[in-house]
């Protein structure tokens, strides 16, 4: 899949239920938005992206404004997936502030 975000949602998740932990990865993306390079080991404050491994029955949730992306397969196993997005109803805000907003 390219790179893209949930709008709409709150929180995004992925079910793999048959994944490769040795091949078979999701990317997630940073908007670019730094003004300066940090130099040191890579981790999630360093670099622009980050892949995490998956696996069969492993779940990963995360914000739904997270760009992300999955690479085709490079190996013979069939990757299945399932992704979702979650959604919420009732009364966000409060009246008395002029933010309330109902969701149903």
């Amino acid at each position: 899949h390219h790179r893209h975000k949930h709008n709409n949602s709150i929180v995004s998740g992925v079910v793999f239920l048959n994944a490769n932990i040795d091949h078979d990865k999701i990317t997630f993306c940073k908007e670019n938005t730094k003004v300066f390079d940090l130099v040191g080991k890579p981790n999630l404050f360093t670099c622009e992206e980050i892949d995490l491994s998956v696996g069969k029955n492993y779940v990963v949730l995360f914000p739904s404004y997270l760009e992300h992306r999955v690479k085709k397969t490079v190996h013979d196993d069939t990757r299945i997936s399932l992704s979702f997005n979650s959604f919420t109803r009732g009364i966000l805000g409060n009246q008395s502030d002029l933010t309330e907003l109902k969701i149903n």
